[in-house]
């Protein structure tokens, strides 16, 4: 998602499992367990150097809550 949106400094989302945030950064390496897959109905806290309009394109979610 970072690489996409571009400008981005920090994602922000929560472990169900853990119950806590967990934060990730574009500088961190490739293999970071915070380097995850972007999942249907979730929610994500993407922090952008600087403010700027993002579209994103393509189909419903087919995840089963």
């Amino acid at each position: 998602m970072a690489g996409y949106i571009g400008d981005v400094t920090m994602i922000l989302w929560r472990n169900t499992a853990t119950n806590k945030f967990v934060s990730y950064t574009p500088t961190q390496p490739v293999n970071s367990p915070t380097n995850i897959s972007v999942e249907g109905g979730k929610g994500y806290i993407i922090v952008m150097r600087v403010k700027k309009e993002v579209i994103f394109e393509g189909r419903a979610w087919q995840n089963t809550l």
